[in-house]
């Protein structure tokens, strides 16, 4: 994730970044990088989940989209 920010460049750096995960890491490593989670699946809890992405509009409400 850090490498990717990095590749990404800091120009034109988003307010917010978010990430769709599934795993106890990803949650760890989104909230030391202040990222967004949205946790995939049920294999950890979190307050942002979706079980899939077939439900488009239910996936794209956790984005902080302005």
């Amino acid at each position: 994730m850090q490498h990717a920010l990095k590749q990404a460049g800091t120009d034109n750096m988003p307010s917010s970044l978010s990430y769709f995960g599934d795993g106890e890491w990803d949650k760890q490593a989104c909230s030391e990088l202040n990222f967004n989670f949205i946790l995939v699946g049920n294999r950890t809890r979190h307050h942002q989940q979706i079980n899939d992405f077939r439900d488009t509009k239910h996936a794209l409400a956790f984005l902080p989209l302005s």
